[in-house]
């Protein structure tokens, strides 16, 4: 009896250490994890901001029309016109306050930075409407840019100093314009956001 016990105790006792052993492998597994995105976010965090604001406008637009993407030490927000302005005006929409105020209080957190606000149009022609102050895309382009950066100085308190604006016109499409959606895509503004010294 006493050695059939002792064989038993000897199986569970067994089996335990693999399990103890399995999962202390488990866990040096996840501490390197661990140590690799401590050593990433160190490296982020020292590349002169830019990727820590990447990193909180990615979570602030998460699943919206808003793309946000990284090159380098640069942060390329992508809204669609439709999303900002009015339809055949340069007057902000109503719905689209949130979403300025959002990339507002981000570029606040971070005065170092600077942003360029970069709108680009389709290749359809302004409307009758658009064309009385803006004959072509390149300038319609350019009021629009006007517009929105005017809205973040002035609605925002983003200071003029950090924020340059610029039209493209239709010349840097990102999709075809012979599909509506095409159209669409191509209706943009651009904000990228670099750090201060860097061109």
């Amino acid at each position: 009896m006493t050695g059939l016990l002792v064989f038993w105790v000897g199986v569970v006792f067994g089996a335990d250490r693999e399990l103890v052993a399995q999962l202390d492998r488990e866990v040096i597994a996840l501490q390197q994890r661990v140590n690799q995105l401590e050593r990433a976010l160190a490296t982020c965090a020292t590349d002169e901001g830019a990727p820590v604001i990447y990193a909180e406008l990615v979570q602030i637009y998460a699943g919206g029309p808003v793309k946000v993407v990284r090159d380098g030490v640069v942060t390329r927000v992508t809204m669609p016109v439709d999303l900002l302005l009015a339809s055949d005006s340069f007057r902000i929409r109503e719905e689209a306050l949130p979403t300025l105020d959002l990339l507002a209080t981000a570029l606040k957190l971070h005065p170092d930075l600077k942003v360029e606000v970069v709108a680009h149009a389709d290749g359809n022609e302004p409307s009758n409407l658009q064309s009385k102050l803006a004959p072509t895309a390149w300038e319609l382009s350019t009021l629009r840019a006007v517009a929105i950066g005017r809205a973040l100085a002035e609605s925002y308190a983003v200071p003029g100093s950090r924020l340059t604006v610029a039209g493209q016109g239709n010349a840097v499409p990102v999709a075809t314009n012979d599909t509506t959606e095409g159209r669409a895509l191509n209706r943009r503004v651009e904000f990228v956001i670099r750090p201060g010294d860097v061109p």
